[in-house]
């Protein structure tokens, strides 16, 4: 058999096989909610710190949390001829309020959560 017969073989027989090829049967990744997300919480008795010159500030006190948003990641899956789109995961948004401190801020060079 000559060298060009044979890729045209080969070619033939890959392109066969991704056609005879079983989709992955992967199921789509679930959706949460907030009853599933861990925030903190205020309290009571937690006193609230004040601030003087520049400060660095761990565990303000939350006071608000909701407006959760999520966006489905999507992916495709398969091979060339038979692709399907999955939801591999889920991306979420939510917003907060903090209090921080208490006496007058000027300025908030940096958040890091």
């Amino acid at each position: 058999m000559d060298p060009i017969s044979m890729i045209i073989m080969m070619v033939a027989m890959s392109l066969l096989s991704m056609l005879l090829a079983p989709t992955p049967d992967i199921e789509d990744a679930k959706k949460g909610g907030m009853d599933e997300f861990g925030f903190p919480t205020n309290m009571e008795n937690r006193s609230i710190p004040l601030a003087f010159g520049t400060n660095r500030l761990t565990g303000p006190n939350l006071i608000w949390y909701g407006d959760l948003r999520a966006r489905p990641v999507h992916e495709d899956v398969g091979g060339w001829f038979k692709t399907k789109i999955v939801t591999t995961a889920w991306k979420y948004y939510v917003g907060f309020d903090l209090a921080l401190c208490a006496g007058p801020i000027d300025e908030i060079s940096r958040v890091q959560i």
